[in-house]
């Protein structure tokens, strides 16, 4: 008798189930905007378009043009139809530092969108110091001089080597993770959390001297898919903008636990649509690998 009363039960909880429709009709498209500029090389400007639930995303299924605006502290620099090529617009111009830019971009079918940002004046440079290598670790000494605005920063390791097909080699590069106890770092949650090829800080807690010290467990280099000779580390000096968009990257995915779970909801610097349009610097330095 039991027994038949729980089958009934799980028959009775299974005709109650209902199926919820998923549909994108609310869903409005926007353009997002793909534009994190270096300062000394041509603007380059990734444009497509945001897909809904059940839409799949493709970057080159845009337009074939759209209409652009450019303007550098208030004139205009570019006012034309442009083509999009490979989801990219080129634009014959190189970020001037100090400047504030300002982009518009139109297209059929979508809300036009609005963005702008200020190049950092100054860079930060770094120096590679030394690379100690103990039984487990390297050590790597470095060196940051940090101008005397306010500046914000984001470091990235890389390994760079030869890889072998036969007797043929192209040369290769991959990043490479890294822990440190450095002050600078506390602020960064990524860092916290264990090994990362890449860190964003600000220079609040950078020691007067710029020394800096990373640590690298051999076993990173090992499990490489090539031979590694050097080390290139890379300073980039970030715009607010894309501080605070990198710093929103790592909140949503290291802290509350997933991408839609930020209290902040940023979504980059482009009104009525997504994405980000800023500016950086950047300064690298390479330093051999001891045997």
């Amino acid at each position: 008798m039991r027994k038949s009363f729980v089958v009934l039960s799980l028959i009775a909880l299974l005709g109650c189930e209902k199926q919820i429709p998923l549909s994108d009709t609310s869903f409005e498209k926007k353009i997002v905007v793909n534009a994190m500029l270096e300062v000394d090389s041509n603007m380059q400007v990734g444009i497509c378009h945001s897909v809904g639930t059940l839409g799949t995303p493709d970057l080159l299924n845009f337009s074939d043009s759209a209409s652009v605006l450019l303007k550098k502290d208030g004139l205009v620099l570019w006012n034309e139809r442009t083509p999009i090529n490979e989801g990219i617009v080129h634009l014959p111009f190189r970020p001037r530092p100090g400047s504030l830019y300002e982009i518009q971009i139109a297209a059929p079918g979508y809300p036009s969108v609005l963005a702008y940002d200020s190049v950092p004046f100054n860079k930060g440079q770094v120096i590679a110091d030394t690379l100690m290598s103990n039984a487990n670790f390297y050590e790597f000494k470095v060196t940051i001089s940090d101008p005397p605005e306010s500046s914000r920063y984001m470091m990235q390791l890389f390994a760079l080597g030869k890889s072998w097909n036969g007797v043929d080699s192209t040369d290769a590069k991959k990043s490479v993770s890294f822990t440190s106890k450095d002050k600078v770092f506390v602020s960064n949650f990524l860092t916290t959390l264990g090994e990362n090829s890449y860190v964003i800080f600000d220079d609040l807690n950078i020691p007067e001297d710029g020394a800096l010290s990373l640590t690298i467990d051999k076993k990173t280099l090992e499990n490489l898919d090539f031979e590694p000779v050097k080390l290139e580390l890379r300073l980039s000096t970030l715009s607010k903008t894309l501080y605070d968009y990198h710093l929103n990257l790592l909140e949503n995915t290291h802290i509350f636990g997933g991408p839609l779970s930020s209290s902040s909801r940023y979504t980059g610097n482009v009104k009525q649509g997504l994405g980000a349009f800023c500016f950086y610097h950047s300064d690298s330095q390479t330093i051999s690998i001891p045997d």
